[in-house]
């Protein structure tokens, strides 16, 4: 049985009709590899570009952040360093007291309605107080009289350092001498100080300080009346007998306004914390984090009779919910530098870093949005322009079906050649070759604004990705001038010499190779009687002289040695791969050099040298230093000019 015949259709209609379903389908499927190559790239695109601008910004945090740990680490230093200083014109005052003189200006002790004793006036700049008990011993007149001596060193001292608020030092016996000038210290201080009942003192003492470094204390209520504050200490030591401290005080207020405010990328909290996590210094972002108020103020009712320190309260981990107590006491704990952690519904990346050799930390609290804003930004314009392509395509679907069914030829070699054209810019776009140049103009509405639309969306990549270089670019600019600051910062301005933070970390990295090494020892020079030079001279003079002086020791060093300023008038010599014997030579042999070179002043300078050299490694630097310290009295004590060995 013959199967049916269907009625023919004209050529006409079937060329339509199979151009139109071939047609169809070709437009449809370009339009699926299409918007598929538009999906992976912008997907690809947002994601490696969220990623490295996240990463990014959050290197800068961390670099922000341990800059500005630097920066309290390097003032912090710079405290030490000054307490030293006055440390050792102390120890002087002590070994040369009997030789002082009591000057007629010197104001006497007068005794307080309340028993104690004071001098001084704002005239002379300090203030002395010395407790009723002490003030009766045998030559304390005498001492309250001569420790005027140190009043140009304290003035100076407050002077060249803003941040300090007063220095002092505390006697074993109740004397106390305060710059600057304190009215009514006995009112203030009462009748009778214990003074071994005050951190600013017991912590500096043989039992709590045996090793006899600087140590700073916690915050604690000032007796003196300038309210909280922390304390650089050093303990002053007559033989082995504890004379007294030397104090430095910050009061939180300055410590708050010169350190914590420290610059950031963002409005940041900083917090400044021992090792306890008892919170020293904070800024308001961080009182409104925390919900604590800073302690700066204190209303004197009545004399302090001990030390008053910052309750538990001030504990940053008594904060926030239990979740971020425990994250921040690891971060304490565990030492790690950079956290992500919530409070109050709001995350924040948080960096911490110690601060020098004083076991502080610096945390800083950064709010994620601020911080990512530009990484959320970039997401949601992403976002809106793939919305747009997808609605985009959907609206030219139906008006190529439109214009196919009305004319298929023609449209058909219109549409696919710029449609074509377009694939091609898209594949070449995704293979990382930006190879749309200008705005392709076809005369079809549709496919312009598509065009141009992908034209536009590749400007703007390529001008974000233009920024990244110049951001990396200025990274790496930023890396080379931080090393110059540094290279700066360990170098003498006056001498050109390495100054004494240099020369202390290149020792601490001569000891840690100590063990393939056969020596290593150093000296330490002072010029002699050098503030002849400048009381005859002027000062402009004696920096003619440190200048010779620094000039001659570089010109006659030899082998592996390093030579630096160690403060004044004071140098150091590391020598490695030198004895102690050896050594010595050479020092004797640079004392005489240094005898019989002339020197602008016309006279005769010689120099006084100790030399020591390293007997246990695991010592560190401190004891070996001491030592040469050590045989430099030694070397003065023998009338100067000569070499000791310690």
């Amino acid at each position: 049985m013959k199967k049916p015949m269907t009625a023919p259709i004209t050529i006409k209609e079937l060329i339509k009709n199979q151009f139109i379903r071939s047609t169809l389908l070709l437009v449809i499927v370009l339009e699926i590899i299409t918007f598929l190559s538009f999906a992976i790239l912008i997907i690809s695109v947002e994601s490696h570009t969220s990623m490295q601008l996240r990463n990014r910004i959050e290197s800068n945090l961390k670099l922000n952040a341990a800059g500005n740990a630097n920066y309290v680490t390097e003032k912090s230093n710079d405290i030490t360093v000054l307490a030293q200083m006055i440390q050792r014109q102390f120890v002087d005052f002590f070994i040369l007291f009997d030789q002082l003189p009591i000057e007629e200006s010197d104001l006497p002790l007068i005794e307080h309605d309340n028993g104690a004793f004071y001098s001084g006036s704002k005239e002379t700049g300090s203030a002395l107080y010395y407790a009723r008990e002490g003030a009766l011993h045998e030559g304390a007149s005498e001492k309250a009289l001569k420790s005027t001596y140190m009043d140009p060193y304290f003035k100076l001292a407050v002077k060249d350092y803003p941040i300090l608020d007063q220095i002092y030092f505390n006697a074993w016996d109740g004397m106390t001498r305060i710059y600057p000038y304190v009215d009514d210290l006995p009112a203030l201080l009462g009748p009778d100080m214990n003074i071994d009942i005050y951190n600013f003192y017991y912590l500096a003492d043989s039992q709590h300080n045996p090793s006899r470094d600087i140590v700073w204390t916690d915050v604690y209520l000032d007796p003196a009346g300038q309210g909280w504050m922390i304390s650089c200490i050093a303990p002053v030591y007559n033989g082995d007998f504890l004379e007294g401290v030397v104090g430095l005080d910050i009061t939180i207020e300055n410590l708050i306004k010169d350190l914590i405010n420290v610059e950031t990328t963002v409005n940041s909290a900083v917090v400044l914390t021992n090792e306890a996590g008892l919170i020293i210094a904070m800024n308001e972002e961080a009182e409104a984090l925390l919900t604590i108020t800073e302690l700066k103020e204190y209303a004197y009712n009545e004399v302090v009779t001990e030390t008053v320190t910052k309750s538990d309260d001030f504990l940053i981990y008594q904060h926030g919910d239990d979740a971020f107590k425990s994250q921040i006491q690891k971060l304490i704990a565990n030492n790690h530098d950079t956290a992500n952690m919530s409070l109050n519904g709001k995350s924040y990346y948080v960096t911490s870093n110690i601060i020098g050799n004083t076991n502080w930390r610096l945390i800083v609290f950064s709010d994620q949005d601020e911080i990512l804003k530009p990484v959320h930004d970039i997401e949601r314009t992403i976002n809106k322009v793939f919305g747009l392509i997808f609605i985009f395509m959907i609206v030219l679907n139906f008006i190529i079906l439109k214009m196919i069914s009305n004319q298929s030829q023609t449209l058909a070699h219109a549409v696919s050649t710029p449609l074509n054209r377009l694939k091609e810019n898209i594949q070449k776009f995704g293979n990382g070759r930006m190879a749309v140049q200008a705005f392709d103009n076809t005369g079809i509405e549709e496919i312009d604004v598509l065009n141009f639309e992908f034209y536009l969306m590749s400007q703007t990549l390529n001008e974000r990705t233009k920024k990244l270089i110049q951001s990396e670019i200025q990274n790496r600019e930023q890396h080379i001038q931080m090393e110059n600051y540094l290279k700066e910062a360990q170098t003498d301005e006056l001498t050109g010499l390495m100054n004494r933070r240099g020369i202390e970390d290149m020792l601490d990295d001569a000891l840690a190779i100590h063990g393939d090494m056969p020596e290593l020892s150093i000296m330490i020079i002072d010029i002699d009687h050098f503030k002849h030079v400048n009381d005859q001279f002027g000062h402009l003079v004696g920096d003619e002289v440190l200048v010779a002086f620094a000039e001659l020791i570089r010109s006659n060093l030899v082998g592996e040695m390093t030579a630096a300023r160690w403060g004044g008038e004071e140098f150091m010599i590391i020598c490695r791969n030198g004895d102690i014997e050896r050594v010595a030579a050479y020092a004797e042999t640079l004392r005489k050099t240094i005898e019989t070179h002339q020197f602008v002043t016309k006279e005769v300078i010689t120099a006084s040298f100790g030399v020591a050299t390293v007997q246990d490694v695991n010592d560190g630097k401190r004891p070996l230093i001491q030592r040469a310290d050590q045989a430099l009295y030694q070397a003065k004590s023998n009338g100067r000019n000569c070499v000791c060995k310690g």
